[in-house]
């Protein structure tokens, strides 16, 4: 699903007959309620404008079947990060952006690990965050240059250090599980027949 034609022609291109291409808005799915088993939002949440994110996730739990769950990859701006990384901006697009030109702004508001949990348990579902990525990539570069050895390092402190390593992660995954609902049960603790 994408906002864009030209995007799903792209993918239909690409992946050609797998798959079902559907052009909507993330937050008016042309979907029935519980419709969908799974689903993967990849760097697209921080991209719709900070007004309408809870619209988009409350429409993405509405269309998601009971006992399923969707991954939402995103961009993440925890409050130590942000103070840590406002210090080391300017020397970061010194370095990494000399002969590159730059793409003209695009939207782009991250949320706090803080938002994601609360936003989506108040929506009623399970949510488990995890550290994508520590790093930007002309960050990793600016710290260790070009030499690949840090990864397994940064990789250890993620699985280790899951807590700490959120509050400086550059993106996250999001699983969102929503809840079967409970079955009845008669004073007795029996579920009726």
């Amino acid at each position: 699903m994408d906002i864009s034609v030209v995007a799903l022609r792209e993918a239909r291109a690409r992946a050609g007959t797998h798959g079902i291409y559907i052009n909507g808005d993330l937050t008016r799915l042309p979907l029935r309620d519980g419709s969908i088993d799974g689903g993967v939002s990849a760097y697209t949440i921080q991209h719709i404008d900070a007004e309408q994110q809870l619209a988009a996730l409350q429409e993405l739990t509405r269309v998601l079947a009971p006992g399923r769950s969707f991954c939402i990859i995103t961009g993440i701006e925890p409050p130590l990060r942000r103070w840590a990384f406002a210090m080391l901006r300017p020397l970061l697009r010194k370095h990494t952006y000399k002969h590159k030109q730059r793409v003209g702004s695009l939207y782009y508001h991250a949320r706090t690990p803080e938002w994601w949990r609360s936003t989506l348990q108040g929506l009623g579902v399970q949510v488990e965050m995890r550290t994508l990525r520590l790093l930007r990539m002309n960050e990793y570069k600016l710290l260790f240059g070009s030499s690949i050895r840090h990864v397994r390092w940064l990789r250890f402190v993620e699985r280790k250090c899951p807590r700490l390593s959120l509050v400086l992660a550059e993106s996250a995954v999001v699983l969102v599980t929503k809840v079967e609902p409970r079955a009845a049960t008669s004073p007795g603790g029996r579920v009726p027949a």
